[in-house]
């Protein structure tokens, strides 16, 4: 096949080309027209694929690592949108190609069910994967340095030997994922137990309020008329687990005060 290592095919019309076992290691494609192109065997390792347009596209067979894509345009020219052939375990999401050994750093891929893909070897740092489905994922050995996986279900999967530095994890579902040889793990566990922390502290800051609010109002004084010349105080005492719920217990507290001073109103303060 051809030699086009490192060609810049910016914008260039390779519609029908037939590329076969061609070279096109670290090649710019970018914004290039791959109507019908046949790259079936050929090399694209590290190629420039972004804002691609494509349609009936033989990529079957391709070495397609560390491939950087997005914006990927299905081009339906004639109102027909041929298949895409895409080697094993390869796939387009959102306009980019994912699969094993793929560089998708900073990729927008936030709210994408991407359940038992195979992303091993894959860059991911620093992409929005954010509130997606990545159950079952291989994700051996993928950088995912700075990648936001806030509130992204992850059970199940394969981190052995990725990096996860710096990684956001707010929310995230680990459940039964392997760890084996990850680095930067020391960042989950101190972000983690943080935000359980943070949560706490307002929990606590709440309960405090409400406990001033309480303690105000149960603080505050008591006026009664004394016209009948006596005052009956009873006081139930009820206990509580989260100033919410009370619960009433069996101690209460009852005085009867005689008033004899011929005063018609007197007034009782409670200290806390």
């Amino acid at each position: 096949g051809a030699d086009l290592r490192t060609s810049n095919l910016r914008g260039a019309d390779l519609s029908v080309a037939n590329l076969e076992n061609a070279n096109l290691e670290n090649a710019d494609l970018s914004g290039a027209d791959l109507y019908a192109a046949d790259f079936n065997g050929a090399d694209l390792n590290g190629a420039i694929l972004t804002g691609a347009k494509l349609n009936n596209t033989d990529f079957s067979a391709s070495n397609l690592d560390g491939v950087i894509s997005g914006q990927l345009i299905f081009d339906d020219r004639g109102g027909i949108l041929e298949p895409i052939t895409l080697p094993r375990e390869w796939t387009i999401i959102n306009g980019y190609l994912i699969g094993p050994k793929a560089n998708l750093s900073d990729a927008q891929l936030s709210g994408r069910n991407l359940t038992g893909l195979n992303l091993s070897g894959a860059d991911l740092s620093r992409a929005d994967l954010s509130g997606s489905n990545l159950n079952k994922v291989n994700l051996q050995g993928a950088n995912l340095q700075g990648a936001n996986l806030g509130e992204t279900s992850l059970a199940g999967t394969n981190f052995n030997g990725a990096d996860l530095s710096r990684a956001i994890v707010a929310g995230t579902n680990f459940n039964e994922s392997s760890f084996a040889g990850a680095i930067g793990l020391e960042d989950l566990v101190l972000e983690v137990p943080l935000l359980l922390l943070n949560a706490k502290d307002e929990r606590i800051t709440e309960l405090e309020a409400r406990l001033a609010d309480y303690q105000n109002e149960r603080a505050g004084t008591i006026v009664i008329n004394a016209s009948n010349g006596k005052a009956i105080l009873s006081l139930n005492i009820e206990k509580s687990d989260n100033l919410k719920t009370w619960q009433k217990t069996d101690q209460n507290i009852t005085k009867i005060i005689e008033l004899n001073d011929g005063k018609k109103f007197y007034r009782f303060t409670l200290d806390k």
